[in-house]
């Protein structure tokens, strides 16, 4: 991180649920055993969570961020389809998206992309 940190401005609670949900997915879709990391992208900024799992196909992100849409993971266990949904819906509130990717390994990386705090009010 720059010196100082990266400040965005927020709900906390709000921001906390989102980054919760990103990281109960990352651990329950990852791979067993396998790393989550947690990013904070200073320059998005962007919280950025990554897991070492089969990822979402391309064709399929968009609507993993529906309301109740599950992937088709015989394994996947018990779950509503909301936690993708939520997070973006908390992302849009604080003026930013949620973005799904592939990472290098595979896994699925979500990035909450959200706008810096204007520097006038700190």
């Amino acid at each position: 991180l720059p010196d100082g940190g990266v400040m965005v401005q927020g709900d906390p609670d709000l921001l906390s649920e989102a980054l919760g949900n990103l990281i109960d997915n990352a651990l329950r879709y990852g791979a067993s055993g396998g790393v989550v990391r947690i990013v904070v992208d200073a320059l998005g900024p962007a919280l950025r969570v990554e897991d070492e799992g089969p990822g979402i196909a391309v064709d399929q992100r968009a609507s993993m961020m529906e309301r109740f849409v599950r992937g088709a993971r015989p394994d996947q266990g018990p779950g509503t389809g909301l936690g993708l949904s939520i997070a973006q819906e908390i992302a849009v509130l604080h003026g930013g998206s949620l973005e799904l990717d592939t990472t290098a390994a595979g896994g699925l990386s979500a990035s909450m992309m959200l706008r810096p705090a204007d520097p006038s009010s700190r």
